[in-house]
């Protein structure tokens, strides 16, 4: 997706720029271009929140070949939520 111009912010809020911390809330807003603060004016109806582990599982996958991503392991909870990252994703491109 990252060569078809469809990149997603995972280490940074997606609108300033500045890197997500631990602990904090965080949402996930296809139409800002990844994660924002829990909050943030830039999320739009389509923002949905996400967990730090679904950002860390993000950011594994943008990190490595699709090979890797296959021996990663990642609790049930934390699997539903990135599917239901993906498929908002996917709804917001085919729009």
């Amino acid at each position: 997706m990252e060569s078809l111009g469809y990149g997603l912010e995972s280490a940074k809020d997606a609108a300033s720029g500045a890197r997500l911390k631990s602990g904090e809330r965080y949402l996930f807003c296809p139409g800002a271009g990844g994660i924002l603060p829990f909050g943030s004016p830039h999320a739009t109806g389509e923002a949905l929140p996400v967990s730090e582990n679904t950002i860390k599982l993000l950011r594994l996958i943008k990190a490595n070949r699709l090979k890797a991503c296959l021996k990663i392991k990642a609790e049930n909870v934390t699997l539903r939520e990135l599917e239901q990252v993906t498929r908002r994703f996917y709804r917001w491109i085919a729009r």
